[in-house]
């Protein structure tokens, strides 16, 4: 009856309301699916959750001072200085081919560490340690299939290793990760969604991956906010005080992986950056991503035994356990010291002729490991 005599004295706000009140009821709607969709939906999981982990004062203030507390620390993964909060995140290892028909590469000049290392038929391939909370990388790879070795350093980086990301294996390598219990993101068994094939590319040198999808792995595999234990190298600045021990001239480093140029890595000491700049096949060695040549601050040369074994299809045997000579190259001179690794798991130590932790600089990590019967000079 209301509604009848209100409709009769004022026709107009009548209609004017009962649109306004469509509209309300419309917008409740609408807002209630977004953020059902909000909350349901993964992806805007883990991004509300890394902007949360990164929303805070820069400063705090205690009872007795109001001296501000650094926002800033080195990074226990390659010692860069960055926000305190992402100083010890969950790295992502990456099987990284090295056909020279693939190069160049996509993502490593972002790497934090990165392994290289011979298989079958006297080509190399590396391990690459990222960061993908920080790191923006459009594209890594092409990402390849894992050996036991590069399983092996993968475990040096807290229980069960760094997430390792690959497209199978050896039968060996994909043994220990069952049994080792590593932390594994394989391409063909479970993962495919954290990777593509590019089009136009011949399978299997077309696999890649993104930091974006390697942080959905991350938050999917609870790592996101996850703490690795592992012993950090000594990172230090050029600047500080050098260590007492002797060095040589090592402006220019050549290794020989294998007869000819094609897997003849060098590096050039470039003296206004203090870094070394990467080579390969006698060329720079470049990033697609970006088109820079890859770079690093740290040139690590482990000298292994001969290999041991060349078993089914070629795989290498390689003795990676117990100690060796260690060449460390950093600010164009290079220290001769000793490498130390006991166990899988353990991280592996660079120490002087006087048993000290060799000093690494802040930055990119390559460590080259060599066996003694293949040729390394320094200049």
């Amino acid at each position: 009856m209301l509604l009848e005599k209100i409709q009769k004295l004022h026709p107009k706000f009548f209609e004017y309301g009962i649109i306004i009140v469509l509209l309300i009821v419309g917008m409740f709607f609408a807002w209630s699916t977004i953020s059902y969709a909000l909350v349901k939906n993964p992806i805007t999981q883990f991004i509300a959750q890394k902007t949360a982990k990164n929303t805070g004062k820069s400063a705090q203030k205690n009872n007795n001072t109001t001296k501000e507390i650094p926002t800033t620390t080195a990074r226990k993964l390659d010692g860069r200085t960055v926000d305190t909060k992402e100083t010890n995140n969950w790295p992502v290892a990456v099987m990284i081919e090295n056909l020279i028909t693939v190069r160049p590469q996509a993502g490593l000049s972002q790497a934090a560490v990165v392994y290289e290392s011979l298989v079958e038929g006297g080509i190399t391939r590396f391990l690459a340690l990222f960061d993908p909370q920080i790191e923006n990388i459009p594209k890594i790879g092409p990402v390849r299939s894992v050996r036991p070795y590069y399983v092996e350093w993968a475990q040096e980086y807290g229980k069960g290793g760094a997430l390792l990301a690959h497209a199978g294996g050896s039968p060996e390598a994909l043994q220990m990760i069952d049994s080792d219990h590593i932390n594994d993101l394989n391409q063909i068994r479970g993962s495919a969604p954290y990777f593509w094939r590019e089009k136009g590319t011949p399978a299997p040198h077309n696999l890649f991956t993104s930091s974006e999808l390697l942080q959905r792995a991350l938050h999917d595999r609870n790592f996101w906010d996850a703490v690795p234990e592992y012993v950090t190298w000594n990172f230090q600045d050029s600047s500080e005080k050098k260590q007492n021990t002797d060095t040589q001239n090592a402006k220019k480093i050549t290794i020989n992986y294998s007869s000819g140029i094609s897997y003849q890595v060098e590096y050039q000491f470039d003296e206004t950056t203090k870094e070394y700049l990467r080579f390969n096949a006698s060329r720079p060695h470049m990033d697609r991503n970006n088109n820079q040549q890859i770079r690093a601050k740290n040139v690590i040369i482990i000298t292994i035994p001969k290999i041991l074994a060349v078993g089914e299809k070629g795989r290498l045997t390689l003795d990676i356990h117990g100690e060796g000579k260690v060449s460390v190259a950093r600010d164009g001179e290079v220290i001769i010291g000793t490498w130390k690794k006991e166990n899988r798991e353990d991280r592996m130590k660079f120490l002087t002729a006087e048993k000290k932790d060799i000093d690494l600089r802040r930055g990119a990590t390559w460590i080259q490991i060599v066996p003694e019967d293949r040729s390394v000079t320094f200049e």
